[in-house]
């Protein structure tokens, strides 16, 4: 995964997951696509595997209930 520093993007990307960039850095862009295009199968199978571990893990359906319902009794 290639993406910018954008809203949950931050949460769920990591070294192991994919590449972070700057929002409105296009160079940067560029220069993740390269890299990441780059790498071996292996590597990227990898980055995937790890990804879709930490979204499971990090992001439940219970996880996000709970967040949600703070924010709706942080505004009440």
């Amino acid at each position: 995964v290639v993406t910018t520093e954008f809203m949950g993007c931050k949460e769920m990307v990591s070294e192991a997951t994919g590449i972070l960039v700057p929002q409105k850095n296009p160079r940067r862009l560029a220069e993740a696509i390269y890299d990441i295009s780059s790498r071996s199968l292996d590597s990227l199978q990898q980055m995937g595997m790890a990804g879709r571990k930490r979204v499971a893990e990090l992001f439940t359906t219970k996880k996000q209930a709970i967040k949600l319902s703070a924010l709706v009794e942080a505004a009440s």
